[in-house]
């Protein structure tokens, strides 16, 4: 027994021996072995090998022959397993981003499951030599240091301190091959934890005969150049019984010999060579060692020279952060609380910046997208203070999203500028990144755009332009960017247009809330790319204050480039998101003739010009020539070791280009084909006394035809009639064209010899309609008449293009028509809030703009949700140019529920057609005392509570110490008595016996209940402040005392006069 120990003591002490003095000692190793072989009897010799996937109940077997059997615990009847430890089966778990998987010794499914916590593998053996073969893949955590354990076999330390993540990052396969020597009949593999919980994939135990021979020379070395590192790669031909790669390099700059870069043998798809000097010309060479230690000879040297970050092809973007905080963002990924780093764009720097992860489902990738800002002072160029780098990690290559914004620049429609980007970590490079602009008042700055800014939220999930009703109902689904929570009328404004407008008043009311040219650019270029994830999020909406009108700005356009076969209205009721979600703006617009041709002509004039497949292909490979070298170096790309999921993604785009113009061609073939549509009767003067003269200096009869579309419209073979039965009575001649929004003056004289456009037939006064028609007689436009002309009186529809015709006090051939009406009427009132019982005093102005007398009815009512009531009811007589101004006085009645009243005054004119409508509105305040008072105070949140963006605010809570509900819209809080009105509380109800919080951070664009002034940990008074209509007294005050960090103070119990300091705070719950 003794011989046999000191056998093995031999065996043990030459297994692994140093390769430069592997000749000296392989004759000891072959003697001991022989020793050990005649000394111990008993076993049989025959051959060993058994395996577990980990974590797993299936069986894997693997190209090499390897089986991996379903997972168990250890038993002395079956004879191998785990001891302890917990199985984690997940067979559904997405492997497709999982990279270093070795195909000869691994498959994906293999990596699927794990098992933690275990203290040892055992299995019952023979003594004698075995290959322990371990996979490991970290898919749990996002940073190293959070995980490390020593792996053990037979007593011996085998691996020390292993940091999966550290060696790997995430979700890349790690392979450890161990030899081991077995004396007493049981190979443990032990797992010690130092961090967290040990943690394996799959582990395999064999034990081979000792074939005296060394495995065969590693081939297909090749190396890929990097940023102070180099990246190897060689054919993974590994034999079974090996133990790995050994690496060897020589620093032939700095004339160092050769040596190994690892002691340990790699078994991997890829090495990485890290931590170089850059500039430096590195000759590597490789070995390959088996399990008994035999080496093959070195492979053919190959050199690689390393390169510095100032010889990236693009920007490059560095940052240093402190590992505390990168440990720390890594396991609270979903948090928005900016942490500290050193920010250096090509050389400059910018200190103490704040970056983040950014993102939803991408916080869990491997290559994350990132966050970054500076501060307000200091912006980065051109000037932003927010820089959004995208990862792209989802998609097949970053090509996508940048291909999409540069779409919708040469679409004309506003739009973040995207470019690539070389990133670094600490020094290190982590990958070629999509640097996008934000959308933010910076973004309309530099566009010298001015105005409100809202963004369809992501996680709301909501933004289909649907009407909410309240004001406050929109808050969450269309986050206020830029601008004031008073703007939410507007959307309201807007989104009412859409849902609630009949057809024909849509047409044209739509024009007076959304910039619809700068809207078709936006659908078309998102049509162009496919992209399916703008329906109801991933999008802006600026209001121009100037105009009034709203454009769309696209956002998150990573999901396009796929479907060549998208249909044109995507995003409307025919064609839905996921099949059920559908915008109603979309659906508004690409049902309304009129406007579907619009965006027939829009599509088809980007095709042909700016989209024309030269163009849009050679787009495509210049980028792809531009990102490659960057792509080859990035370790975290899509597809890990291989560039092929990045070129193979050169291919599909250029097919989908392809592909997709000739399928929006054939779609547009058959889809709002007719020009015609947006012709109109714009105008008319049938009865013309003294005004337009044609020709022949006479006042004939006209009409005016308007082009409401943005193409020229040949009217050739179209004909004009002053009679539904005889459609086709003229027809306009040849070559008579229209230009987009124009205007034709048509002669209804019965004289065709004055001119080419003097009609065959003379319209009366009294014509009840003209139309505009097809060759077949089909109808174009119809204008009614009514019968009834006013000498030199013109006849018009309000807007151009619109569904009201009526008269109108000044005639406009050939131009846009003028609103002025012949009678005009406008109500006004010196206040906006009310208590029942109040007194309304009204100033109506009645202005007849024409210089003839008119003979009108005037109507007043008085509109609550519940009813209406009719306050006056009276002729008018008004001579020509005469105005007439009326006070009207009323009382405002019990509202009910009411919170609002209308005052609707109505002309009628002498055939008894509504002439002129207008509306007043006002508020009605509740008149019952206001049950509110100021609850709970904290001017120093340090730890207590965060508000929505994560940060730890002064607060202040509200209670309704009531017993009804209480509007709080049109009351105020401040911190000054001198400035009672300094921030007004949004439109919330809060219940009885309810607490509501209101963060001072005056940073009101963070959310509805952040008021616009701040907390002074010194102590002073806030309070409650009353409507305007009861002068804004005072509802409740507190004064608080001197407060440290993290104490409250308040009323205990709630809505008492008792004010202490609290002995906890309680934000939103009852104090004790």
């Amino acid at each position: 027994m003794t011989f046999w120990t000191s056998g093995y003591a031999l065996y043990l002490a030459t297994a692994s021996p140093s390769p430069s003095h592997r000749g000296f000692i392989m004759p000891l190793r072959m003697i001991g072995s022989l020793l050990f072989l005649a000394c111990y009897v008993s076993p049989a010799l025959g051959l060993y090998s058994k395996g577990f996937n980990c974590g797993d109940d299936g069986q894997v077997v693997v190209d090499d022959g390897s089986r991996y059997d379903a997972d168990r615990n250890y038993s002395a009847g079956n004879g191998s397993g785990r001891v302890d430890g917990t199985p984690r089966k997940n067979g559904s778990q997405d492997t497709g981003d999982m990279g270093g998987i070795v195909e000869l010794i691994q498959t994906r499914r293999l990596m699927r499951g794990w098992t933690e916590g275990m203290s040892e593998y055992r299995f019952d053996v023979s003594p004698g030599r075995y290959l322990v073969s371990m996979h490991f893949m970290e898919s749990q955590h996002h940073w190293s240091g959070l995980r490390r354990f020593d792996i053990m076999a037979e007593g011996e330390s085998i691996v020390e301190g292993l940091d999966i993540f550290l060696q790997v990052d995430r979700r890349f396969a790690m392979n450890i091959r161990r030899g081991v020597t077995v004396v007493d009949g049981a190979l443990n593999v032990e797992f010690v934890s130092d961090i967290g919980t040990p943690y394996i994939e799959a582990i395999h135990v064999e034990r081979f005969a000792d074939d005296q021979l060394a495995p065969s020379t590693p081939a297909g070395l090749s190396i890929i150049p990097s940023y102070r590192e180099n990246i190897l790669f060689w054919e993974e031909n590994y034999e079974r019984d090996q133990l790995g790669i050994w690496i060897w390099r020589e620093d032939l700059t700095a004339g160092t010999p050769e040596e190994l870069v690892r002691a340990d043998p790699v078994v991997a798809a890829r090495f990485v060579d890290a931590d170089l000097e850059a500039g430096h010309d590195y000759r590597y060479r490789l070995s390959a060692v088996d399990v008994w230690g035999y080496e093959s000879s070195k492979s053919t040297p190959l050199v690689a020279t390393t390169l510095s970050s100032i010889e990236a092809p693009l920007p490059v973007h560095e940052f240093f952060m402190a590992d505390d905080d990168l440990r720390w963002l890594n396991q609270n990924r979903r948090s928005d609380e900016l942490l500290p780093a050193d920010y250096i764009i090509d050389g400059e720097l910018w200190e103490d910046i704040g970056i983040r992860y950014r993102g939803n489902t991408t916080r869990d990738l491997i290559k994350k997208n990132y966050k970054i800002r500076a501060d307000n002072d200091d912006p980065f160029p051109p000037n932003r203070i927010k820089i959004n780098l995208q990862s792209e990690w989802r998609v097949p290559s970053l090509l996508r999203e940048k291909l999409a914004y540069d779409a919708f620049a040469l679409a004309a429609a506003p739009a973040s500028v995207a470019d690539y980007v070389h990133l670094e970590r600490n020094g290190r490079f982590i990958g070629a990144y999509l640097d996008i602009e934000q959308v933010d008042e910076y973004f309309l700055e530099e566009r010298g755009m001015e105005g409100s800014l809202w963004k369809a939220d992501t996680e709301a999930f909501s933004g289909d332009c649907r009407r909410l009703g309240q004001l406050s109902a929109y808050y969450r689904p269309y986050v206020l960017e830029v601008g004031t929570y008073d703007d939410y009328s507007h959307l309201d404004e807007l989104f009412r247009v859409v849902n609630d407008t009949p057809a024909e008043v849509f047409r044209t009311e739509i024009l007076d809330h959304l910039d619809v040219a700068s809207f078709m650019r936006f659908y078309a270029a998102q049509a162009l790319v496919a992209n399916w994830d703008h329906v109801i999020h991933n999008y802006y909406l600026f209001r121009d204050v100037h105009t009034g009108l709203f454009e769309f700005i696209p956002w998150d356009l990573e999901l396009g480039w796929d479907d060549h076969n998208q249909p044109i209205p995507y995003g409307t009721s025919r064609h839905r998101y996921f099949f059920l979600f559908y915008n109603r703006l979309y659906n508004r617009l690409m049902t309304t003739p009129q406007y579907k041709r619009i965006f027939n002509v829009t599509l088809k004039a980007l095709l042909n010009g700016p989209f024309e497949p030269g163009a849009v292909l050679e787009a495509i490979q210049q980028d792809h020539a531009l990102l490659r070298p960057e792509m080859e170096r990035d370790l975290y790309k899509p597809g890990w070791e291989s560039i092929d999921y990045f070129d193979s993604d050169l291919d599909e785009l250029r097919s989908f280009a392809e592909a997709r113009r000739t399928n929006l061609f054939e779609q547009l073939s058959n889809w709002a084909t007719d020009p015609t549509v947006n012709l109109f009767v714009n105008e008319t003067v049938l009865n013309n006394v003294t005004g337009a003269t044609d020709e022949a200096g006479d006042h004939d009869p006209w009409a005016e035809i308007h082009n409401f579309g943005n193409e020229t419209v040949d009217l050739s073979g179209l004909s004009l009639s002053d009679d539904p039965g005889q459609p086709t009575k003229w027809s306009f001649p040849p070559a008579t064209i229209l230009a987009p929004g124009s205007y034709l003056q048509v002669w209804l004289d019965g004289e065709p010899g004055e001119g080419a456009l003097h009609t065959s037939f003379r319209a009366m006064p009294n014509t009840d309609a003209l139309l505009i028609s097809k060759a077949s007689g089909e109808t174009i436009d119809r204008f009614d008449l009514a019968g009834f002309s006013i000498a030199d009186v013109p006849i018009c529809r309000t807007p151009d293009a619109g569904v009201a015709i009526g008269p109108m006090a000044v005639a406009t051939p050939g131009a846009a028509n003028d609103p002025t009406p012949l009678v005009g009427m406008s109500l006004s009132a010196a206040v906006e809030e009310y208590l029942p019982g109040d007194s309304v005093l009204v100033e109506l102005e009645v202005t007849n703009h024409r210089d003839f007398s008119r003979s009108l009815d005037l109507e007043i009512r008085s509109i609550l949700p519940h009813g209406e009531q009719l306050l006056l009811e009276m002729p008018l007589e008004l001579e020509g140019g005469e105005q007439l101004e009326q006070r009207l006085m009323g009382m405002i009645p019990d509202p009910g529920p009411a919170v609002s009243f209308t005052v609707e005054a109505t002309l009628r004119d002498e055939l008894g057609a509504i002439a002129h409508v207008a509306l007043l509105e006002g508020k009605i305040r509740d008149p019952r005392p206001i049950s509110l008072v100021v609850n709970e105070i904290m001017a120093s949140n340090d730890t207590t509570i965060a508000d929505e963006a994560d940060q730890f605010d002064d607060w202040i809570e509200v209670y309704n110490s009531g017993t009804r509900a209480i509007d709080l819209d049109g009351l105020y809080l401040s911190d000054n008595p001198s400035d009672p009105r300094k921030w007004s509380i949004p439109s919330v109800v809060l219940n009885p016996d309810s607490h509501l919080i209101i963060w001072c951070d005056d940073d009101p664009e963070q959310g509805l209940l952040h008021a616009s002034f701040k907390l002074s940990s010194g102590g002073e008074e806030v309070a409650i402040y009353d409507y305007d209509r009861r002068s804004n007294s005072v509802i409740d005050s507190v004064v608080f005392p001197q407060l440290s960090s993290d104490t409250a103070y308040g009323r205990s119990p709630d809505g008492s006069p008792n004010l202490v300091l609290l002995p906890w705070p309680t934000p939103g719950d009852s104090n004790p």
